[in-house]
């Protein structure tokens, strides 16, 4: 009985798995093996052989330093803020009675929004002379910041990639909070309630606790 529910599983899975195998598992394992080509040709595919000469040659190159350097800032930057930040969006919009549809396709949007749309707005938000951040920061007697053409500085600009992925990766994140956060038993919250507990022990010893595997899932994906 055992060995014919195992074989519905697999069963089940293997259009899934089908897909993955195509277009993931197929892919990475291609791109690995064109790595190993010396002087391969993409065109004509030709090579000279088999080895490690490629990776030797990329590790020793500055620019993928740079890009190794780059992406590790960006990831171990933007990924907690992004899960913290989301988190508590999550929270927000549980709680609002409201308008909550509303509020959620609001911040579901970037997830279904063009890419170069979205590069268009911030290249207009981060506008030096007429954009809305800088217009933002002048209120508070700040000068105009080069966010984003050649005289911004290694900070400015790393500044907006991470504000861009953050905002990129919340909407993905907030779907899997809310979900959870509305799969809680409403009975913890009540018996709080009924104590008088303040709402961020509340938050920090009922709902984080209860939502930690999907804090842990979502991490792990982010990174």
């Amino acid at each position: 009985m055992e060995k014919k529910q195992n074989w519905k599983g697999y069963l089940y899975l293997a259009p899934a798995l089908l897909l993955m195998t195509i277009f993931t598992f197929y892919p990475i394992f291609n791109a690995f093996y064109s790595s190993l080509k010396l002087n391969y040709n993409w065109l004509l595919n030709t090579f000279d052989g088999f080895g490690f000469d490629n990776y030797v040659q990329l590790f020793k190159s500055k620019n993928f330093r740079m890009a190794f350097r780059n992406t590790m800032i960006l990831t171990f930057v933007s990924v907690p803020l992004s899960v913290m930040i989301a988190l508590l969006i999550s929270v927000g919009l549980n709680s609002i009675k409201r308008l909550q549809g509303f509020f959620q396709t609001i911040f579901f949007l970037p997830y279904v929004t063009n890419v170069i749309a979205i590069g268009l707005v911030f290249r207009l938000m981060f506008n030096y002379d007429y954009g809305i951040i800088n217009t933002i920061i002048g209120w508070f007697g700040i000068g105009p910041v080069h966010w984003m053409d050649t005289q911004a500085t290694y900070v400015e600009a790393m500044s907006v990639v991470i504000i861009y992925s953050i905002w990129m990766g919340l909407p993905f994140k907030i779907m899997v909070f809310l979900s959870g956060l509305q799969s809680i038993d409403r009975q913890y919250y009540q018996a709080a309630k009924i104590d008088s507990t303040p709402k961020w022990r509340v938050f920090f010893r009922i709902t984080v606790p209860l939502l930690s595997p999907m804090i842990m899932y979502i991490t792990i994906t982010s990174f």
